[in-house]
C-alpha cells in the first residue's frame, strides 16, 4: 500500500527555491486535474448552511477570516453533536491531530460539550499553556506516530492539517486499525482543502485533494461503516477568496485592514450564501470527509442544516 495520496514530496511548508516552486504547481495542477466523477461506496453531499447559520457565525468575527475558514466554522458549528454523542456511547473523548495552537478544541468545548481533548502537534505552541480548562491536554508527536498516541479516544478530527501529512494515506490505515481494534464506536471527521486551494492558498502543505485522491484515503479505511463527503463553499467563494484575500495579500502585498472588515463581512455573507443556494459538488472551497465504525444503523452523522442530510 502506498503511503501518500500523491506522487511528488514536495512541501510548500519549508523553503523552496524557485524552480521547485514553479514544480509544486505545475504537479499539483496535473494531479488535481487528475480526477474522477464517480467515488465508489461513498456518500457525496453538498453542505448548505442556512442563510441564519451564516449571518450568526459572522455576527462572532472580530477579524478578517478566509471564506474556507469561515465555511469550515460553520460545519463544525452545524454538527449534530447530541447525535454524534448519542453513537459514540454517551462520551465525546477527541483527539485532533495537528491541532496548532487548539483552538478547534476550545471550540468543540463551546459547540459540542466534549468530555475530554487531546491535541496532538509535531510542536509546541505557546497557547497550550494558557489554556486551564480541565480534561484538555497536549502533547508533542507526530501523525506517524498516531497509534501509540492514542488513549481512548472516540472522535478523531483535523482541520485542515492532512494537506501537511507527507504520509496521508498510513495516518489514514492507523486510524482504520485503531477503530478495528476499539470495542467502542469511532468516528473520525477530517476537513481540507480542495483542489481551488492551489490558486487562493497558493503555497500551502504538500497538496490539495480531489476525488481521486479522496479515494485513495477512503479506501485504506475501507472498513468504516459509513462515508460521508461534504462539498463546502463553492466557485463563488473561491473567486472572492482570490480577489479580495490571495490578490491583495499575497500577490499586490496590500492586505485588507480592520477598517475594510464590515464591508469584507458584506461581501463574504454574499459568496458563502450564493453557493449554499446553488448546489454544486464540483468546485467547493474545502472537504469534510466524516467516517464512522461500529455506530450502528444511525450511523451517519447527520448535519443540523437538514438540506444537506444525506
Amino acid at each position: 500500500m502506498r503511503s501518500s495520496s500523491t506522487a511528488h514530496t514536495l512541501n510548500a511548508d519549508l523553503p523552496m527555491r524557485w524552480i521547485n516552486k514553479i514544480n509544486y504547481f505545475a504537479l499539483n495542477l496535473l494531479s488535481n486535474v487528475l480526477t474522477k466523477f464517480k467515488l465508489d461506496g461513498i456518500s457525496v453531499h453538498k453542505f448548505q448552511p442556512l442563510q441564519d447559520s451564516i449571518a450568526v457565525h459572522l455576527e462572532t468575527l472580530s477579524g478578517i477570516n478566509s471564506p474556507s475558514r469561515i465555511i469550515s466554522n460553520i460545519f463544525w458549528e452545524e454538527l449534530d453533536w447530541d447525535l454524534i454523542r448519542s453513537q459514540l456511547d454517551g462520551e465525546l473523548r477527541v483527539m485532533e491531530v495537528g491541532c496548532g495552537t487548539g483552538r478547534y478544541g476550545i471550540k468543540l468545548r463551546k459547540i459540542a460539550q466534549i468530555d475530554s481533548y487531546k491535541g496532538i502537534d509535531i510542536q509546541a505552541s505557546k497557547e497550550w499553556y494558557s489554556i486551564p480548562l480541565e480534561n484538555f491536554e497536549f502533547e508533542v508527536g507526530s501523525y506517524e506516530n498516531f497509534l501509540s498516541l492514542t488513549s481512548g479516544e472516540n472522535l478523531i478530527i483535523t482541520q485542515s492539517a492532512i494537506e501537511h501529512f507527507g504520509k496521508d494515506i498510513q495516518f489514514f490505515d492507523s486510524i482504520r486499525k485503531y477503530a478495528e481494534s476499539s470495542k467502542h464506536p469511532v468516528i473520525a471527521i477530517h476537513l481540507f482543502p480542495s483542489p481551488a486551494c492551489l490558486f487562493t492558498m497558493l503555497l500551502h502543505g504538500i497538496r490539495q485533494y480531489n476525488r481521486r485522491s479522496i479515494t485513495k484515503l477512503v479506501e485504506s479505511s475501507s472498513v468504516s461503516q459509513y462515508q460521508n463527503l461534504y462539498a463546502l463553499g463553492g466557485i463563488r467563494s473561491n473567486v472572492f477568496h482570490f480577489f479580495e484575500l490571495t490578490l491583495r495579500s499575497l500577490i499586490l502585498r496590500k492586505p485588507l485592514a480592520t477598517k475594510d472588515l464590515n464591508r469584507y463581512l458584506v461581501k463574504v455573507a454574499s459568496a458563502l450564501t450564493r453557493d449554499s443556494q446553488t448546489p454544486s459538488i464540483f468546485s467547493p472551497s474545502f472537504y469534510a470527509l466524516i467516517l464512522s465504525w461500529k455506530t450502528g444503523d444511525g450511523g451517519k452523522v447527520w448535519i443540523k442544516a437538514s438540506k444537506s442530510n444525506p
